[in-house]
């Protein structure tokens, strides 16, 4: 296995020396202009899904709330079994779109692992606010004795110390959580289109991504800036830079992974999407 990723990390296949921000950003808007109205489509049917969802869990707490994350999840890996069929020259359908509940084991699996590593880039920012907080720790122990009248919170508040050690602290978890973020960026393709276990699809991912992190991180400012300017041009707008930017990271997979086809990782046949 660490063979086979190492490999996979090399420069042995020609689409991995093809891939570039550029280069994604072109195949992704090449692959949604063959089948935009779809696209949109299933963007504007997971908003109107996740929505619902995320309201109906909120009678139910942190249950609700894991339902909600594994929902959306899924819902999110149907758009690369979409995009990949198009790729094939296929015609997606809105069943393509479900395809990804399929994998539920490995997206639950890969979403608790993922959780897991941002409560761990989270530890200096509490360190932090611990730091800032301690010279108002009593004060604070005493306001809630005496019932929190709101009235007093502020002064308690004035004490609160953010000196440099807090924001040290916040700049570490803020580098972690942008490492952690972009280092999965590609489980979920790897997860549903080549059939990859959880663990196996987040280490080829990270692998990938730490391999050509700035190209990654350049990748992830310009769509960050693209959505920006879809949302100010034109609120609608967003729906479409959207659905292209999940085509530009179907993109990135394909360029890095597209000759993942061994008998332990098959490409997805048509009857399993």
């Amino acid at each position: 296995m660490n063979d086979e990723i190492l490999d996979q990390q090399g420069e042995a296949h020609s689409g991995a020396r093809n891939f570039s921000v550029s280069n994604s950003f072109k195949r992704g808007y090449e692959l949604f202009k063959k089948q935009w109205l779809v696209l949109v489509g299933a963007l504007i049917l997971f908003s109107i899904l996740t929505v619902l969802v995320q309201w109906l869990a909120g009678y139910i707490d942190v249950v609700g709330s894991i339902i909600y994350t594994l929902f959306s999840a899924c819902l999110y890996a149907g758009f690369f079994i979409l995009y990949h069929q198009i790729a094939k020259g296929k015609e997606p359908s809105f069943s393509h779109f479900f395809g990804g509940f399929k994998f539920i084991k490995d997206i639950t699996l890969y979403q608790l692992v993922y959780l897991v590593f941002i409560l761990v880039a989270s530890i200096p920012v509490f360190l932090g606010v611990a730091v800032a907080f301690a010279p108002v720790a009593s004060d604070l122990v005493n306001w809630f004795g005496e019932g929190m009248n709101p009235q007093e919170l502020t002064g308690v508040l004035q004490g609160v110390s953010f000196s440099p050690v807090f924001v040290i602290f916040f700049a570490v978890s803020f580098v972690l959580y942008l490492v952690v973020g972009m280092s999965y960026l590609l489980t979920t393709p790897l997860i549903v289109l080549n059939k990859k276990s959880f663990w196996e699809a987040m280490e080829l991912s990270r692998k990938a991504v730490w391999s050509r992190f700035f190209t990654f991180f350049a990748l992830l400012i310009v769509l960050v800036l693209f959505n920006i300017l879809g949302l100010i041009v034109l609120i609608v707008g967003v729906v479409f830079t959207g659905a292209i930017s999940v085509g530009v990271f179907y993109a990135a997979y394909e360029s890095l992974f597209s000759h993942l086809k061994t008998e332990e990782s098959p490409e997805v046949a048509d009857d399993d999407v």
